[in-house]
């Protein structure tokens, strides 16, 4: 009798494993691994867009590079959220930010599409997918490891941050919609977790069971090791045979058994049985299969139908063509000398700027601030005959207040800069996104503030369309930023405060006095048809239309000798 065996050279002794295992731990995620991630989030986050991704890159850029980032360091977010940590730790590095940026620029504004396409082909989805796994393997075992040390004896909480690390992406994917507009109330995470999400569940368990030495007693880089195999096989079997979820059938038998399926079933057979009965004759086996049968068909077809309908609803953004001609640049400019008893000397300057540096911002100028954000809401809204609201319209006090309101302005981006500047020293993007949301946090809560009055319109916040205030305290936090760190701005802080405040003031002027509601149109138009898939966009459409009139010349002249030939016979 002959037996078939694997060939000799085809056995895999243990401690190879496990040499396997120590050297895919000892892997260096940056760059690779991490731009293959990147690459993968920005790719779903643009299909995620449908047909209408195009168009909203180039309308949205902000709140599409806002929603690629926040996919792409979702894990570290969620991370953070549940350990009580800053959220915005993930942007202290500086490398992960500009290579997760390149990437998203690559995929939404590549020439003629050639990344995002290049990233639809089936032997480049599996390289990628095969290095996301192995990176998710390392974001799980790091976020096990790193909880121990703060709970080793919360078992949960080590699966919790796990299970964040590994699949964070679906559960923070509510946010992501929510800054896109396009948020759907029962489609989440929590309410239909994906396979992945499962998956990271039971390698974090593994992981903490490891840890703790209960029921897996196996060397650690062993068990990293086929945790990892289990990840990329299933990714595998998904993209390949089109296997979504392996759990399926198990989670299936579990409910019918322990989560009143079998209890479920009994009573409507005994239902069944009682109308039966009540009709003069007892239904057949056959008969109550068949009832149940058609009713559950019937349940299906309904669902089926809801969810067509809400996928027929979804907003339709239009695409957007812009106009290279409304772009203005005036090169008539006059240069005019002040009198020269009108010059002004820079210590006066920086004097100036001193003084309004040490200004105390108690109480008047809070004041001035609080009338306009509603802070003294009493007299806003209750004040005998409306005279409060009423004075505050006057043009000349709006003025004043508006004056006063943005001399405050100035001062929260410079403190909220130089307080994430003792924080965090190296990360510049961390000192921007304070100052700004310090300056001009009101825009950015302003969704909170709609969803508490019950008004809330999900393609309009201030991601989607920031308003003037918002890139002007981008651009403020950023020139105190370098100013901070000594980078391309050497003037003196007292010099640099006042022109911040000065450019606030007077923007805010011209829109109050001028109705000048937002002086970088111009630029940004120019920035995003140059930049932003404008000129690539402009070359297609060029390409098209000359394919279409190459095509209608070649029917004409198709047309022209058919009906010679005829003439002819």
């Amino acid at each position: 009798m002959v037996y078939l065996s694997w060939p000799s050279e085809w056995s895999l002794e243990p401690d190879h494993l496990i040499v396997l295992g120590g050297t895919l731990q000892r892997l260096n995620l940056y760059p690779y691994f991490d731009a293959a991630h990147y690459a993968l989030t920005c790719a779903g986050v643009r299909s995620d867009l449908g047909p209408t991704g195009t168009a909203f890159s180039r309308r949205h850029p902000f709140s599409c590079w806002l929603s690629s980032m926040i996919m792409s360091f979702a894990g570290s977010f969620l991370a953070g959220f549940l350990l009580g940590e800053p959220i915005i730790a993930p942007f202290k590095r500086h490398d992960d930010i500009i290579l997760a940026t390149i990437v998203w620029y690559f995929v939404f504004y590549s020439p003629f599409d050639v990344v995002y396409k290049l990233l639809k082909l089936f032997p480049i989805v599996v390289i990628l997918s095969m290095a996301k796994e192995v990176q998710r393997t390392a974001k799980i075992s790091q976020g096990i490891q790193y909880t121990v040390k703060l709970y080793p004896n919360s078992y949960l909480v080590q699966i919790l941050v796990g299970v964040a690390r590994g699949a964070g992406g679906g559960i923070v994917k509510i946010v992501e919609q929510l800054v896109r507009g396009s948020w759907t109330l029962d489609n989440h995470e929590l309410m239909r977790p994906s396979f992945t999400t499962k998956a990271s569940v039971i390698a974090s368990l593994i992981f903490v069971l490891e840890r703790h030495s209960l029921y897996v007693t196996a060397p650690h880089d062993l068990v990293y090791f086929c945790v990892c195999g289990f990840f990329v096989y299933f990714k595998l079997s998904s993209i390949m045979f089109g296997v979504n979820d392996a759990l399926a059938p198990l989670e299936n038998m579990f409910c019918a058994i322990f989560m009143g399926g079998a209890g479920d079933a009994f009573q409507r057979a005994v239902e069944a049985t009682r109308e039966a009965m009540k009709a003069g004759r007892p239904k057949s086996d056959e008969e109550i299969y068949a009832a149940e049968s058609e009713k559950y068909r019937k349940q299906r077809s309904t669902q089926n139908s809801v969810n067509h309908f809400d996928k027929k609803n979804k907003d339709f953004i239009d695409p957007v063509v812009i106009n290279l001609s409304r772009v203005k640049v005036d090169s008539r400019i006059q240069s005019r000398m002040l009198p020269d008893s009108f010059q002004l000397d820079q210590e006066i300057l920086l004097d100036v700027g001193a003084q309004l540096h040490r200004l105390k911002m108690f109480p008047y100028f809070d004041i001035a601030h609080y009338i306009l954000a509603t802070i003294t809401w009493y007299l806003v809204f209750y004040a005998p005959f409306d005279c409060i609201y009423k004075l505050s319209k006057v043009l000349p006090i709006k003025c004043v207040l508006a004056v006063m309101k943005e001399v405050k302005r100035a001062y929260k981006v410079s403190h909220g800069v130089a307080h994430a500047h003792k924080l965090y020293p190296n990360s510049y993007l961390v000192q921007i996104l304070v100052g700004t949301a310090k300056g001009a946090g009101s825009g950015i809560i302003r969704t909170i503030e709609q969803l508490v009055r019950g008004v809330w319109l999900p393609n309009h916040n201030e991601v989607l369309r920031p308003s003037f205030g918002t890139k002007a305290c981008l651009l403020a936090s950023l020139v105190l930023s370098l100013e901070k760190n000594s980078l391309y701005v050497t003037a003196p802080h007292d010099l640099v405060y006042l022109g911040i405040v000065g450019f606030f003031v007077y923007f805010k002027l011209s829109a109050v006095i001028l109705h000048v509601t937002d002086p970088f149109a111009p630029i940004e138009n120019l920035f995003c048809a140059v930049f932003m898939g404008g000129i690539w966009d402009a070359l297609s459409r060029a390409l098209a239309a000359a394919r279409d009139r190459r095509a209608g010349a070649d029917a004409n002249v198709n047309g022209s000798i058919a009906s010679g030939e005829k003439k002819d016979q």
